[in-house]
């Protein structure tokens, strides 16, 4: 009897150890899915909290009269055409391109076959010294565009270009350039100093990167990047016509 005994202990014992095993198995999954359901709420809750804060910060930021936050290059003309011109007001080879094709682009938007469409970036901040010149200049193209002069503005700007790794142009010099191109209004001077479209300069940069854009000067024709030359730009606005 002794030794049945002993075996049912034994039995009752393993069947003890083996419910408390499954009750300390189902306290972790239980544990385990709380957790998951505390991260997701805070995924959720967290995604939600960063759209409301990226709606505000979107919100915030100015954007000149002739850009939008969903197409937030400046505009010129309203022909049937689309042309996108992506630069740096730093780089030599957007200078060249300018000094090229501009009157190119000028008569396409006057006989209204294009919309010309401008993207100033910031890529080449860090060739101005830590003056951060790229975003200053283009930030001062959205005050040009503003005052209806970004064209004029953009040749004088071109016309001091400074050079690679230097600290750029002050925005003395910057408000300078716009009154060579015709721009009196003081409102200028104040919105160049200021930088009152800074945060919009980051936005056209982002979007453009997003865009694939990786050097500048880089030329859309409908959304079809070809060869930044004055030639191969009305040839292609002249097919898409």
């Amino acid at each position: 009897m002794s030794s049945r005994k002993n075996q049912r202990r034994a039995q009752q014992a393993v069947r003890a150890q083996l419910a408390a095993e499954r009750r300390r198995r189902r306290m972790i999954w239980t544990s385990v899915l709380a957790a998951v359901v505390v991260l997701v709420a805070g995924g959720v809750t967290g995604a939600i909290v960063l759209t409301q804060r990226d709606a505000r910060d979107s919100a915030a930021y100015a954007v000149p009269d002739t850009a939008t936050r969903d197409d937030p290059g400046l505009r010129l003309g309203q022909g049937p055409v689309r042309v996108d011109v992506y630069f740096d007001y730093m780089c030599p080879n957007c200078k060249e391109f300018e000094s090229l094709a501009s009157s190119v682009l000028t008569s396409f938007v006057s006989t209204q076959k294009i919309t010309l469409v401008y993207h100033p970036l910031d890529y080449l901040d860090s060739a101005s010294a830590g003056t951060r010149y790229s975003t200053r200049s283009a930030a001062a193209a959205g005050c040009a565009a503003d005052a209806g002069k970004l064209p004029d503005f953009t040749n004088a700007l071109f016309g001091r270009q400074p050079k690679e790794k230097s600290s750029g142009l002050t925005n003395a010099q910057i408000v300078a350039a716009g009154k060579a191109a015709g721009i009196t209004d003081a409102s200028f001077a104040t919105c160049v100093t200021s930088q009152k479209y800074r945060d919009w300069v980051s936005h056209v940069s982002n979007q453009a990167s997003g865009k694939g854009v990786q050097s500048t000067p880089s030329v859309f024709v409908n959304d079809k990047q070809v060869d930044p030359s004055a030639t191969a730009l009305a040839n292609a606005i002249n097919a898409a016509a």
